[in-house]
Order: structure tokens, then C-alpha cells, then sequence
């Protein structure tokens, strides 16, 4: 049998938090997680974690974009950012052997102090262009309006940068971003696929010569459930649109067991994302009547786990006139599970959707962030095991409790395309 994985946390001199997750394979991963994100982002300087992830990549004092480039391809590395709600990522792949090299170039990258005005501009474009392909795709923008409508500011804040907000961007604004949250308090370093002392060995090599201020740990305001509709016309022509349902669970803590079972939830209201080749309801699914009865070309749950709250979401595409009985079914489903009416197959299969989502084949960059997140929060990591185990000891009446404090509010809504034959959450029977 293959070895387990080995989890470590520690800490760097600078007080940096180290963790890794030894995977014991020729590919690693390193990511530098920030504990800032979207949601720290201040009223008057909307888009500027979208912006600082895209000048990741450019000239230092003792090299260039080119040159730092050009190796890293030459040794089949890969460089990558994200900008979530509450996280940036700065991260890289790479084998095993080549940890030596990948951690230099990620610190020397992140603590940069030379930042050109051409090189602010350059990235301008590209993030301008990032947000149009971004919400060109009607389910990405559906999704980012959806948290406005449940949040307003803080998780509400859009991962994607206006063309507004980009303008009036400076600099100074991203430096000024940067020097607040990019201290020892809020910066993890997560390897996967990387032993603790090699980490710890070049960390030492390269980070610990970074002077690296501390700081105060970064905190926003507490999220806030808000049943708020948004409604974007595309014009009596359409006649086919979106339409999504967010249910809100406030008060609910990342790696709770409360955030479990809303995982959990989300795969015993919708299993259909599982097949790549299925029908878009799934064989299983409680959202399935949604399509064939409902009137919806598609139905697809998500769900999204915040530090303070969670997020349980419904996206229906189809004619925009029966868009409401495909909403209704997903309500009444949810109603359903708050009532205790839970098939104990559907628990167990969305149990383990849930463990084989979490450490499956595109889970790699999730697994780093959510190594950050745990070992900023609370010091430790959970280890693939420990997950599985707690997705596994999820209870009928652990989803049943949770679906009661998702219906405990109406929820936030989002129409887009013909608003005039869409829904109104107002008219769904809560």
C-alpha cells in the first residue's frame, strides 16, 4: 500500500507558518497563501487583490520577468496566482527535487520592493481582460452577483475588478494593500508533496532573509445574511436565463462540523457535477425534478465555506418563464431534508462525494489553500484521513440542522436575461 501522507506544521523565525502535506510523489506543489482577500478590500479601492495577483510576475533587483520565466520552464515548473474572498495564492508546481529553486523564485517575487509604473500598467490589460472572460460566462457572473445579493460588502465584494475600479487603481494603492497584509501574522507557506525539514531548511535559505514586518492578524467585518435580489435584464429577446437561489449559513465556522454537513448538503441536493458525461440532473440528484418536471435545461448546487459563513447555492438555466417551478424544487427539497426527510443512500453517497471532491485529481491548489487557511486560523492542518473521518461522521440530523438554519431566512436571488419572465424570490413558498 501506498504510504499515508504525512502532515507538519511549524514555524519560521520570522513567525511565517510552515505546513506541508508529504504526498510522497515526484510532483510538489508550494504556495505562499496570504490571509487577505476579496473581502478585505476597502469601499474606496474596490479590485485591488484581483490587480496584486497579476503583478506577481516581474523584474527584481537582481533578475528579470524574462529570465525568471524562462528558467522556470526549462525545468517544467509552473508559476500560478488566485485571488479569492478571503485568500491571495501565489503558488508553484514543480518535482520534488527542484524545491531549492521554486521557493527563491515565489519569495523573491512576493517581496519585491521594485515595481515599475510600466510593469502596473502592463498588468492593467490583462486584468481588465480577465474580468470580461470571467463574466462572459453567465454561471461565473451568476455566482459572484449571488454573493452581492447574500453579503453586500465583505464576501459580497466581487472577485473581479471593473473596468471602473481598475482605473482608478494606483500603485500606491496595491503597495499600500501589500504592506498591510503581507506580514508574518497572515502569510503561510504550504507544501504538498514536500518534507517538513527540506521545507524548513529552505525556508531558512531564502524567506528567513526577507525582512518580513509583523503585524496584526487581518480581520473584516463579520459576514452579515442579507435575502437581497439582483436582477440584470438581457432583453425581451431571450427567452431562455439563470436564475440562483443562495442560502445563507451565518454563524458557521470553516472545518465545523456545521460546515461539514453543508458540504455534505450541497452533494445530497445535486450529484450531478460527478459524471463529466451525465445527464445534467444526475441519476441521483433531488434537484433531477428541477429539469424534468421543472422546466430547467440544467440544475447545479454549490456550496461555499467562509471563515464566519457559509454558502449554499442554486443555479437553474433553462426558459426563463419556468424558471420558477425549477426554483420551487429546490426549495421544497431543501424543506424536505429541514423536516428530517433524508434518504439514508442519498447521505451516504453525498458523504462520499464529499471525500473523493476534497482529494481528488483537480484538488491540488484547493488542498494548498485550505492547508493555508487552517494553519493561519488555527495552527494546525487536518490530514486527507482526518477529513474523510469527518465527512464520514456527518449525521442525518447534523444536514437537517444545518438545512433549518439555511431556511431560516428567505434567500438572496439573482436574474439574469429576461427579467420579465424570471422568478421573483418573493413568489417561491418558504
Amino acid at each position: 500500500a501506498a504510504p499515508a501522507p504525512v502532515v507538519a506544521v511549524s514555524a519560521a523565525r520570522s513567525g511565517v507558518r510552515l505546513a506541508t502535506v508529504d504526498t510522497h510523489g515526484p510532483a510538489a506543489s508550494l504556495a505562499l497563501v496570504v490571509n487577505a482577500g476579496t473581502r478585505h478590500e476597502s469601499d474606496v479601492h474596490p479590485g485591488v487583490a484581483h490587480y496584486l495577483k497579476n503583478v506577481f510576475l516581474r523584474n527584481s533587483f537582481n533578475d528579470t520577468a524574462v529570465r525568471v520565466l524562462r528558467y522556470t520552464e526549462l525545468r517544467g515548473d509552473t508559476l500560478h496566482t488566485a485571488a479569492t474572498r478571503e485568500n491571495l495564492v501565489f503558488a508553484t508546481d514543480f518535482l520534488r527535487d527542484s524545491l531549492p529553486d521554486a521557493l527563491p523564485v515565489l519569495v523573491e517575487q512576493i517581496f519585491n520592493p521594485s515595481f515599475q509604473p510600466h510593469e502596473f500598467l502592463d498588468a492593467r490589460a490583462l486584468v481588465e481582460a480577465e474580468t470580461q472572460a470571467a463574466l462572459a460566462d453567465p454561471q461565473t457572473k451568476i455566482v459572484d452577483l449571488l454573493h452581492a445579493a447574500a453579503f453586500r460588502g465583505g464576501l459580497g465584494h466581487s472577485l473581479f475588478a471593473s473596468h471602473d475600479a481598475v482605473a482608478s487603481l494606483t500603485r500606491a494603492d496595491l503597495q499600500d494593500f501589500a504592506s498591510k497584509y503581507f506580514t508574518a501574522e497572515n502569510l503561510a507557506v504550504v507544501g504538498l508533496g514536500v518534507h517538513a525539514d527540506d521545507l524548513a531548511t529552505q525556508v531558512a535559505r531564502s524567506l528567513d532573509t526577507v525582512d518580513i514586518k509583523a503585524g496584526a492578524k487581518a480581520t473584516a467585518a463579520p459576514a452579515v445574511a442579507h435575502s437581497g435580489e439582483i436582477r440584470v435584464d438581457a432583453g425581451a429577446g431571450h427567452a431562455s436565463g439563470y436564475y440562483a437561489l443562495g442560502f445563507v449559513a451565518a454563524d458557521v465556522a470553516a472545518h465545523s462540523k456545521a460546515a461539514h454537513a453543508l458540504a455534505v448538503l450541497r452533494f445530497v441536493l445535486d450529484a450531478s457535477g460527478t459524471i463529466n458525461r451525465g445527464s445534467v440532473a444526475g441519476a441521483t440528484s433531488l434537484l433531477k425534478p428541477a429539469v424534468v418536471e421543472g422546466g430547467a435545461q440544467s440544475a447545479r448546487a454549490f456550496s461555499a465555506q467562509y471563515s464566519d459563513a457559509g454558502l449554499l447555492g442554486v443555479v437553474l438555466h433553462g426558459d426563463a418563464a419556468r424558471l420558477g417551478a425549477g426554483a420551487q424544487v429546490a426549495v421544497d427539497a431543501l424543506k424536505a431534508i429541514a423536516a428530517g426527510r433524508l434518504d439514508a443512500a442519498a447521505l451516504t453517497r453525498a458523504k462520499k462525494a464529499c471525500v473523493v471532491a476534497a482529494d481528488g485529481p483537480e484538488a491540488r491548489l484547493e488542498t494548498l489553500l485550505r492547508a493555508g487557511r487552517e494553519v493561519l486560523h488555527a495552527g494546525k492542518v487536518q490530514t486527507p484521513a482526518q477529513l474523510a473521518e469527518a465527512f464520514e461522521a456527518v449525521s442525518a440530523s447534523d444536514v437537517q440542522a444545518v438545512a433549518k438554519t439555511l431556511l431560516a431566512r428567505r434567500p438572496a436571488a439573482v436574474a439574469l436575461g429576461n427579467v420579465r419572465r424570471l422568478p421573483y424570490s418573493a413568489d417561491l413558498k418558504l
